[in-house]
């Protein structure tokens, strides 16, 4: 569906109405860096809502065979999740993690491949809004880091947001079909990712997948996966 998958030196932003399952969407995905690639990934969890557990619950599921403690550890130090609570610790850590990153010192960064942030919205959406534009300020600060980040080191980036109706101004309706959703944060963040996708839910376990922006691939394209033990798999 993505024309290969999830592209080194991009942003991706998978946003949807909460419980649609971005978390775990995001998790399938960083446990099948480690599990099938040499690469790291790093999980900026500004919601707690990172799960140790369900990585492994992910990996028993996916595996015939129990993996020995030495097996597990190795596979387990590909990952390194960050707690980070407000948009400046975002920045500060991000800022932290450039300098790392050209120093080429660091034995986690110099195999890491993803990052993902989850959520960018519950670090932005507070201080939006208002006279004041520090949140807009902040916002722009923390897409620049991860805009440099992903195009100087090779690195993939995949963000969650939420999503919100998408009220169209009947007054100015050009007559397309517009999206019933929308992603947060705003007309001044909608360029900020390079392919958008839109997770929305069919039923307990059914997720329905949408490309809403794509450089390579005609937006609107949608596929259809479940909810399982082993993370997101192939519908059907």
């Amino acid at each position: 569906m993505l024309d290969g998958g999830i592209y080194t030196r991009e942003l991706l932003e998978v946003y949807g109405k909460p419980a649609a399952g971005k978390t775990q969407l995001a998790m399938t995905i960083a446990y099948h860096v480690i599990a099938h690639t040499p690469l790291n990934v790093l999980y900026l969890d500004t919601t707690s809502s990172f799960s140790m557990e369900r990585i492994m619950e992910i990996h028993t599921s996916n595996n015939v065979q129990p993996s020995s403690p030495q097996e597990l550890k190795s596979l387990l130090s590909k990952m390194v999740c960050c707690r980070l609570l407000n948009a400046n610790e975002v920045i500060a850590y991000l800022e932290l993690l450039k300098e790392k990153l050209a120093s080429e010192q660091d034995p986690f960064c110099l195999k890491l491949k993803l990052i993902v942030l989850d959520s960018i919205a519950s670090v932005i959406t507070p201080i939006l809004g208002g006279e004041s534009r520090l949140g807009y300020i902040l916002s722009a600060r923390i897409a620049s880091l991860l805009k440099e980040i992903a195009f100087d080191y090779g690195i993939a980036v995949m963000m969650l947001n939420n999503a919100v109706l998408n009220f169209v101004d009947k007054r100015f309706d050009d007559g397309r079909k517009h999206n019933k959703y929308k992603p947060t944060l705003g007309v001044t963040w909608l360029p900020v990712p390079s392919v958008r996708l839109f997770l929305d839910v069919v039923n307990s376990e059914r997720r329905m997948i949408r490309i809403d922006k794509h450089a390579r691939m005609a937006s609107r394209s949608f596929t259809y996966v479940q909810l399982t033990k082993k993370g997101f798999v192939n519908d059907g």
